[in-house]
């Protein structure tokens, strides 16, 4: 069971997102995202002692809230959260953008993924969503801005790895995520209990406005390696810009 206290926004790596990024541009000719290795897995943690029984005339804890998942997903304070916006040619030689993030624990497990898909000369733009199964399908999933109005998204399709989800957003949902904190996915589990995904919004503004890598251009005169680590580089650097802009904010 994946311990979602522990979940992290990240770079694109290869694997559950990159199985999003696929779906979404499935008009693109198929590309090869970021291939870094995975983290090593971390020791396993001692087993947390059982609390003891409370004492006589001690209160019992207070059981979670009904609709609320044990162990939400969180956003560490001041955490960077680096955005990375691919574009490319779609069989109508029309540019295709998608401003993407990943969800991983620290352990470096993707648990979701979402995506703001842009076509030139569309106006309608989606938000892409991946979350892990084992969700209930029917009530579909939410989607909100910071403790702003809950949107609704449909699933459109699942497998045994995850379920995609799909959104229309507008102009000013999009100026909403370039100056708010998180963008939170809400699931039903099995148990018809809320489960969060917190997707960090700073350094999205700059990604969406920013240019967009080409994952199908290799430089000239390399091979695709070469490329998956130059879009693996700027990823780096990117990260690296929205951890100094969040450490080095001027004290109110």
């Amino acid at each position: 069971m994946v311990d979602r206290s522990t979940l992290r926004a990240a770079p694109l790596q290869a694997g559950f997102g990159a199985a999003l990024l696929f779906a979404a541009m499935a008009a693109l000719p198929t590309v090869a995202l970021a291939q870094s290795a995975a983290p090593a897995p971390k020791p396993a943690a001692p087993a947390a002692a059982k609390p003891a029984a409370p004492k006589p005339g001690e209160a019992k804890p207070a059981p979670a809230a009904e609709g609320e998942a044990a162990g939400p997903a969180q956003l560490q304070p001041g955490q960077p959260n680096p955005w990375v916006k691919l574009c490319s040619k779609d069989g109508q030689n029309r540019d295709v953008c998608l401003i993407a993030q990943e969800l991983r624990t620290d352990e470096g497990q993707v648990v979701g993924s979402v995506a703001v898909r842009e076509i030139a000369g569309d106006p309608k733009k989606i938000l892409l969503i991946a979350v892990p199964p084992l969700n209930l399908i029917q009530p579909g999933l939410r989607v909100g801005i910071d403790k702003g109005k809950l949107e609704e998204g449909k699933y459109t399709i699942c497998f045994p790895n995850a379920c995609y989800a799909e959104m229309a957003v507008t102009d000013a949902f999009i100026a909403t995520m370039k100056k708010s904190t998180v963008l939170v996915v809400r699931t039903l589990n099995m148990q018809e209990k809320q489960q969060p995904y917190p997707f960090g919004l700073a350094g999205f503004k700059d990604a969406y406005e920013g240019p967009g890598l080409d994952p199908n251009a290799p430089p000239p005169g390399t091979g695709a390696s070469a490329n998956q680590q130059q879009l693996q580089q700027e990823l780096e650097k990117r990260a690296d810009e929205a951890r100094a802009k969040l450490t080095n904010q001027p004290k109110p």
